[in-house]
């Protein structure tokens, strides 16, 4: 009678059949459930995509600062879109730092008593220099008011100097006045009295602004 024959695979030795089921199971990557499967994707477009896809879901810097390490280290072309955003929060943040040191500049020109034309152009001019963000606020709007000071002490420049001006031809007049007979500047008086008045009362508005 012919032996008994096996199936190859009863065959086997329990010890080996044992060796199989429990053959170890790689571990996950700490980061990959956080990024969707990004380090467990197969291909290098398949890791670039679901690092895509979970910056869209607008990660914490934090968490993109660790998945970009760990993964520029395995594939630095899936991590680029990772450096990109790195870099402009980088940027974005640096740019918020500097307009806020220019709006606190700013800020302490409009405070100040006495607001100097060359101080106000010159913060436009220092904070353009830098490279602040000036056609955004709050650098926008300090930059507006300044502006507009500026316009207004333009202005009170203007009526000063015209002020001064006609204080001298005032001057001029009572000079003359008082080189002509007395009949004379006594008939130019009263018009000379109203002019001074007039003069006066323009230089009280111009104390008010």
């Amino acid at each position: 009678m012919l032996p008994f024959l096996h199936d190859s695979k009863d065959s086997q030795p329990a010890s080996d059949q044992s060796a199989h089921a429990a053959a170890p199971v790689a571990e996950a990557h700490p980061l990959d459930a956080l990024t969707g499967g990004a380090f467990s994707a197969a291909t290098s477009g398949e890791r670039a995509q679901r690092v895509r896809d979970w910056l869209a879901t607008d990660p914490g810097p934090e968490d993109m600062q660790a998945v970009y390490k760990e993964l520029s280290a395995k594939d630095r072309g899936a991590a680029k879109a990772l450096r990109d955003r790195l870099e402009e929060l980088r940027r974005a943040k640096a740019q918020d730092a500097m307009a806020e040191e220019w709006r606190v500049k700013g800020q302490a020109l409009l405070d100040s008593e006495r607001l100097h034309i060359a101080d106000a152009l010159a913060w436009q001019r220092d904070a353009a220099k830098a490279g602040a963000p000036l056609a955004r606020p709050p650098l926008s709007e300090i930059r507006d008011r300044l502006t507009e000071r500026v316009s207004v002490v333009e202005d009170l420049q203007q009526r000063v100097m015209v002020q001064r001006e006609a204080a001298a031809l005032l001057a001029q007049r009572i000079e003359l006045l008082s080189t002509n007979a007395w009949s004379n500047a006594s008939a130019q008086q009263s018009g000379l009295e109203a002019d001074v008045a007039r003069w006066h009362e323009q230089s009280q508005a111009l104390t008010a602004d």
